[in-house]
């Protein structure tokens, strides 16, 4: 079984490191961001969404566990996703962190520039985070109802 630890790189400006597309390697030396299973893809994730999951590892003093990353189409279909989610085009990462509530997360998420959308799923403690370009936060997606919040546009 592959060790579900990924090493991404610390908190070094975000062109360093970087690959073409501005994603780093997985193997960039660094601080831990756990993968909660070695099936999440977080391999291709950009630099904006790196530092920021490393930006929270730092904050809250423990590791970011990743539940679920980049999603094949089908794979998001299977898992209930928008039709235009953000984790199709690997920029998007719903995340936990032992010991911290959802709505800590949040609250340091949405203080994040790169950030643009969060949510809470209502069956989980994962908390969605995107580096897309919209604004918006939601609450209790990943069931029948959910409500969004657009939030101003920082």
């Amino acid at each position: 079984m592959r060790d579900p630890t990924l090493r991404l790189a610390s908190l070094e400006p975000a062109s360093a490191g970087a690959s073409a597309g501005g994603r780093r390697s997985a193997g960039a030396v660094g601080a831990a961001i756990q993968r909660q299973t070695g099936a999440v893809s977080t391999s291709c994730f950009p630099a904006s969404l790196v530092n920021v999951l490393d930006r929270m590892r730092v904050h809250f003093g423990a590791p970011v566990i990743v539940t679920s990353g980049y999603r094949s189409p089908s794979a998001n279909r299977r898992a209930g996703g928008a039709r235009d989610s953000y984790h199709m085009r690997c920029q998007a990462a719903d995340v936990q962190i032992t010991g911290v509530a959802p709505s800590a997360i949040m609250r340091f998420a949405r203080a994040q520039a790169e950030v643009g959308g969060v949510g809470a799923y209502r069956h989980t403690r994962s908390v969605h985070i995107d580096v897309g370009g919209r604004k918006f936060s939601w609450f209790g997606r990943g069931g029948h109802s959910h409500s969004r919040v657009r939030l101003a546009m920082r």
